[in-house]
């Protein structure tokens, strides 16, 4: 499983007799979005973006 679905499947509530709607499912997928963000912002993708500037910065340079 990836890890949208481990973080859905985490978000999932306790309770297993709560029926699936599309409603619940997109309040999950709301959730999931927001942990996204804010790891984003606490820079947990710091290295992985820096070397995607470092490839692009030496593209340009060898132009």
């Amino acid at each position: 499983m990836g890890i949208l679905g481990e973080k859905l499947r985490r978000s999932r509530p306790s309770n297993k007799k709560v029926k699936f709607s599309l409603e619940k499912l997109n309040e999950r997928l709301q959730k999931v979005w927001e942990m996204g963000e804010k790891e984003v912002a606490a820079g947990r993708f710091g290295p992985f973006k820096e070397c995607l500037i470092k490839l692009h910065t030496s593209g340009q340079e060898n132009r």
